[in-house]
């Protein structure tokens, strides 16, 4: 019996060839043309025979363009050619065009101010977030603009950081909303036992607002949970 041999992706351009098994940190098409020192067009042209809506997809979202390294899910079908994840296919797992743009703008609005953030594979084992921001040489939590009554709660977002001994996090909020997010998080850190340093990101700027367990303005402690 003869074996079906799995398809093989080869682009005529040897840069694109190898961002395309290599770049899992891009998403757009521009983000592709700008790695490889080519327009979008070229990038188009050389994907072309592969965009089949099966290997390889372009998904239109607010005026970007997006590329789907897997359309189809994983594992794909035999006859269908395999390349690694990239971002979009990563953050599609995560839920609609829609949201998958949100946060990929995010993310590039975070490296253009300067942080440095990445991603988690949906299957990675129980992080805490699906994003992490590196800050003072580690990695911690960042969450995207959570509801502010649940925040300072029994069993909300930072009593759940708490339990799993995480002592810093970071959460992206619109600017309009620091001053009702600084009540929250000193509200809970008035708590006594809790001791989670806060960084708030004012969107779109992501200028830093830093409460910790430490500051004046967060004491004397109280009682947990009255």
């Amino acid at each position: 019996m003869i074996e079906n041999k799995r398809p093989i992706i080869n682009l005529s351009d040897i840069r694109l060839q190898r961002l395309l098994f290599r770049g899992n940190d891009l998403a757009s098409l521009n983000d592709y043309a700008e790695k490889a020192e080519m327009g979008i067009s070229e990038v188009v042209a050389n994907l072309e025979p592969w965009l089949d809506g099966r290997t390889l997809d372009i998904e239109a979202v607010g005026g970007e363009l997006f590329l789907h390294t897997a359309p189809l899910g994983r594992p794909q079908p035999l006859d269908v050619a395999v390349v690694p994840a990239n971002l979009w296919e990563i953050l599609r797992q995560v839920g609609d065009s829609d949201y998958a743009s949100m946060i990929y703008n995010i993310i590039r609005g975070l490296q253009f101010a300067g942080w440095r953030c990445r991603i988690h594979p949906v299957d990675a084992t129980n992080p805490a977030t699906f994003l992490e921001l590196y800050i003072n040489n580690n990695w911690i939590p960042l969450f995207l603009f959570p509801k502010k009554n649940r925040i300072a709660v029994e069993n909300g977002i930072l009593d759940k950081l708490a339990v799993r001994n995480i002592k810093k996090v970071a959460i992206i909020i619109n600017q309009k909303d620091i001053n009702s997010f600084l009540l929250e998080v000193r509200k809970w850190l008035l708590i006594d036992g809790n001791q989670i340093t806060v960084v708030l990101l004012e969107n779109p700027s992501f200028q830093p607002v830093i409460l910790s367990p430490n500051d004046i303005a967060v004491k004397p402690k109280t009682k947990k949970y009255k």
